[in-house]
């Protein structure tokens, strides 16, 4: 069955770049590019209207992005940056959780005392920053489900409304990185690195977002 959410992607410079290099350090692949979770999931797309009307509510509204916090449980460790914004508690609603926290996720797996590093080297140095919002658009998984393809990406295929359908890959700019880390930063050296090297350059882009407060 096909699993559908609507999010905003973070897309102004250089705070894409920090947080999408950041989860690339907190974990091996992130598929998707840093995103907060505006509604869904669902198991169908919602009407176009619809999406229309919550864009015209929300875009080019701001967001604040400060803060670390955690969702624990026996079976999560997720460690997420703190997002905030009016106009997101208007539109936003999760069909599975009772209440609506606008995050971004940058760790979410089964080690819980890596996610706990994570947390403290985030916590470091304080920031906030101001983005604004753009359009929504939809992660669909299990696409196999809706048109006969097994890979579940859904990467060129056509959504329900007949959109062209494309997941937006989490990047980051290496020279940017390298600027900030003094390390090369490509996904081949990251592949490489133990844990507390990650964690040293993690502190490193924590720090540069701080001092663009």
């Amino acid at each position: 069955m096909p699993r559908i959410v609507y999010v905003l992607y973070i897309e102004q410079q250089p705070f894409a770049d920090c947080i999408n290099a950041i989860r690339a350090l907190t974990e091996k692949a992130p598929r998707d590019a840093a995103h907060v979770t505006v509604c869904g999931p669902f198991t169908e797309e919602l009407p176009r209207e619809q999406i229309e009307d919550m864009n015209r509510r929300i875009r080019g509204e701001s967001i604040i992005v400060s803060g670390v916090n955690t969702f624990w449980s026996a079976h999560q460790n997720t460690v997420y940056l703190e997002v905030e914004g009016d106009a997101l508690y208007k539109i936003g609603r999760r069909t599975d959780f009772s209440d609506y926290v606008p995050h971004i996720t940058v760790y979410n797996g089964n080690r819980r005392k890596w996610a706990c590093k994570i947390l403290c080297t985030l916590k470091e140095f304080p920031f906030s920053f101001r983005v604004t919002m753009g359009s929504l658009r939809p992660i669909i998984t299990g696409m196999d489900q809706i048109n006969g393809h097994g890979n579940g990406h859904g990467n060129g295929k056509k959504d329900g409304n007949g959109n062209g359908y494309k997941r937006v890959i989490a990047d980051f700019s290496p020279q940017l990185m390298k600027k900030i880390t003094r390390h090369e930063f490509t996904r081949e050296e990251i592949r490489n690195l133990n844990p507390a090297t990650r964690l040293a350059r993690i502190k490193k882009i924590v720090q540069y977002l701080s001092m663009r407060i």
